[in-house]
């Protein structure tokens, strides 16, 4: 197979330059894009890897607490559950955080503690 040269203008030849360079710079940075992708997804398995045997360790410990904790009397499991209020934002912070502290007072109060 013989070579094909095409006589290009001196602007031309220089434009056809800069679209290769420009090429290249793309590559490269798509390059350098994939590699940061591929090293955050390796740091995320081993972060996920962590997190799954962190949980799993809670869950046997919590299922040996279950194993050996005695069991609730049913009339003590039985308490009635309290909704909680949502407390509507007011223009202060700190009367919010004083209303919030005078219910949990008079609740304490209520429960004669």
């Amino acid at each position: 197979m013989n070579p094909v040269y095409v006589k290009l203008e001196f602007e031309e030849a220089i434009e056809a330059r800069k679209k290769l360079l420009s090429s290249q710079i793309g590559i490269l940075e798509l390059l350098k894009n994939l590699t940061n992708y591929f090293d955050l997804r390796d740091k995320e398995r081993k972060i996920s890897s962590k997190l799954k045997t962190e949980m799993n360790k809670i869950g046997n410990e919590i299922n040996f607490l279950k194993e050996d904790l005695p069991e609730t009397d049913s009339s003590v499991a039985s308490i009635k559950k309290e909704p909680i209020k949502k407390v509507k934002k007011q223009a202060g912070r700190s009367l919010g955080l004083n209303a919030e502290l005078e219910e949990l007072n008079e609740k304490l109060r209520s429960l004669g503690a």
